[in-house]
């Protein structure tokens, strides 16, 4: 028999499809409110240890809550990074999403565990991919982990399929300045040349100019 509060268990949404997002979200918005730290670590032991559906939906109450609060979670960034070597793909990119929120505002031990970080998202979904991506661009705002980090985003900007590329690169834009920006641009004009989808390549066409606008200001 489980011994964890009924409390939180009872609240999860139990089940997949739009309400039970809109479920979960609403604990999430209520425990962040509340500041209710003892929900949160009963979250992190149902994420542990209860089952997949309800890990699921622990994963996605405790991301939401570092949407608003990162520092809400940010003292489970170890369980974080041990569960990226899950075998339940949600868990992961859920995890992957809790460190992007924690990322950007206790940078230092997620920048500590970035081969990891990267080792499962290149080993994951989309989404997991998506939110390697904001971790780097979050790591990057700090200019001590820049010179580490600005390649690496270049890199993985060469990288991306094509549906993810117009995205990476606007939101890598943001750090990707000063010293890294001849490359930056550099890498969106050779993906122009290799030729993307006519909508995609509107937005990197837009990028490339506002860039260059910001250079002869």
């Amino acid at each position: 028999m489980s011994n964890k509060p009924a409390s939180v268990e009872s609240r999860l949404a139990g089940a997949s499809g739009e309400r039970s997002q809109v479920r979960n979200i609403t604990l999430a918005k209520d425990l962040c409110k509340k500041r209710d730290r003892q929900s949160i670590k009963q979250l992190i032991d149902i994420l542990l240890n209860g089952k997949k559906a309800a890990q699921n939906d622990a994963i996605k109450v405790l991301y939401e809550i570092g949407a608003d609060e990162a520092a809400l979670i940010a003292p489970y960034t170890g369980v974080f990074l041990e569960l990226l070597y899950s075998k339940n793909n949600r868990i992961v990119w859920g995890c992957l999403t809790a460190l992007a929120a924690i990322s950007a505002t206790d940078p230092k031990p997620v920048f500590a565990e970035i081969d990891s970080i990267l080792e499962a998202a290149d080993n994951g979904s989309v989404i997991a991919n998506d939110q390697a991506v904001e971790i780097l661009i979050n790591l990057a705002r700090d200019q001590k982990y820049l010179k580490t980090i600005g390649p690496v985003l270049l890199e993985r900007l060469r990288q991306s399929p094509d549906n993810q590329f117009p995205m990476y690169a606007e939101r890598m834009s943001v750090v990707l300045t000063n010293v890294y920006r001849a490359k930056f641009m550099t890498v969106l004009s050779k993906r122009l040349v290799q030729g993307i989808a006519d909508s995609k390549q509107k937005r990197v066409e837009r990028l490339i100019k506002k860039l260059s606008a910001s250079i002869t200001a």
